[in-house]
């Protein structure tokens, strides 16, 4: 006859929670534009956005936007507005933070 196994410790093996994103991302388009984004290295996403729309984004770490009108957009990440470079119409890559 074997004796019992020790009981198990259940807390050392619950996985760990998710992490909590590290920057948010808030996206307002003034103009129609479309916009790709890679957040923490992914898979790419694409967004057409019109005027008036807007999308929040979380990420780890970074952010890698293609932003197709430079002119017709409003970032602000973690509630801090972002500077776009560019002109109405003009394309830009842009990584935050």
């Amino acid at each position: 006859v074997s004796p019992d196994p020790p009981p198990v410790d259940r807390a050392q093996h619950r996985p760990a929670p998710p992490a909590a994103p590290s920057h948010i991302l808030t996206v307002s388009a003034t103009e129609n534009t479309w916009l790709k984004v890679v957040t923490d290295q992914g898979i790419p996403a694409e967004y057409n956005l019109k005027a008036g729309e807007h999308l929040k984004l979380e990420a780890r770490s970074t952010f890698n936007l293609l932003i197709g009108n430079a002119g017709g957009i409003k970032l602000n990440l973690n509630n801090k507005p972002v500077n776009v470079p560019g002109k109405r119409g003009e394309v830009v890559n842009l990584h935050l933070p």
